[in-house]
């Protein structure tokens, strides 16, 4: 089903953007892996288990000179359910006189029904789609998937580059940024660019590590000999260091006290207070919020399909 709306959105020349980009590559480079290792035999393993990864959500723009067309195809396949509330923070970027915004939860009724949610961002004008999003949540939240080719987002390249190290905009800027960014999807690790607590927590529930870009701090997890400056005990796991690298200072330390630190407690630097205290929420929206899950009920979705309204 899944591939089936991919095919449908880039027939009507959709761009599929998000989550399901990411989550297609890691399918396919670990189903790679998997025949590489076992050939045509079914093992059951749980080696290259990101092999069995479908995505239960879409994110397509394209214009809407297409988007009657695609919705008419869809309507024949499957139970189509309009939702009129959105959260997704790239709305953030969409002038309401150039875009649409539509989200649409699709059914299939099998011995296991299917639910996949669909997100269109229309295109009022032009003859091209334009990508206008530029608040990504996470860097393998990236790419851009059309018809005929995967690639980065434009508007994603200026924000990426610095991230990687990648200062010199060079005609090889586009091409080490895509490089890394596939090595961040394979090995499932994830930077940060717009902090999104409930999406950091979505993505550590489904096995990925999350890294962010401190601005006062450099967190290590480096062996240590010297004990922390504010509460004088041996230092083991993680710990800080402000950037000048002279104090450091255990992390349920800084958790507990950084609101009261407006300087580095050796060298004396002044630190940002505001900047601090970002970091410290962030380190411990990754490092110390509980996982938890959350399942579909898929019996509900079944119950809100059955009485909908017939769609010609």
């Amino acid at each position: 089903m899944f591939k089936r709306i991919i095919q449908d959105c880039h027939n009507h020349k959709g761009v599929i953007f998000g989550g399901a980009v990411r989550d297609v590559y890691l399918r396919e480079y670990n189903e790679r892996l998997y025949f590489e290792k076992y050939g045509d035999r079914r093992i059951d393993t749980v080696e290259f288990k990101d092999r069995l990864i479908v995505p239960k959500d879409i994110d397509c723009a394209l214009l809407a000179v297409d988007y009657d067309k695609l919705m008419k195809t869809l309507q024949k396949k499957y139970y189509i359910q309009y939702q009129f509330e959105a959260d997704a923070n790239y709305l953030l970027d969409i002038p309401n006189e150039n875009y649409h915004f539509y989200r649409y939860t699709l059914l299939e009724l099998h011995e296991s029904p299917v639910v996949i949610q669909l997100d269109l961002i229309v295109q009022l004008n032009g003859v091209k789609v334009i990508t206008p999003f530029v608040h990504f949540d996470f860097d393998v939240n990236s790419l851009l998937w059309s018809k005929h080719s995967i690639r980065v987002n434009p508007n994603a390249i200026p924000i990426l580059a610095p991230l990687y190290g990648i200062y010199n905009n060079t005609c090889m800027q586009d091409s080490m940024v895509y490089s890394i960014l596939l090595d961040h999807i394979v090995s499932k690790n994830a930077t940060i660019c717009t902090p999104v607590k409930k999406r950091i927590n979505k993505m550590k529930r489904y096995g990925w590590k999350i890294h962010h870009k401190y601005e006062t701090i450099q967190i290590q997890n480096v062996p240590y000999d010297g004990v922390c400056v504010l509460c004088q005990d041996k230092i083991d796991g993680d710990h800080s260091t402000f950037l000048c690298k002279c104090a450091h200072i255990c992390m349920p330390c800084l958790v507990s006290h950084y609101n009261v630190l407006t300087k580095c407690t050796i060298c004396t630097k002044i630190i940002d207070p505001y900047k601090l205290k970002n970091d410290v929420q962030m380190y411990s929206t990754i490092h110390l919020t509980p996982q938890s899950g959350m399942s579909i009920r898929v019996q509900d979705f079944i119950f809100t399909f059955l009485h909908l309204e017939s769609v010609d």
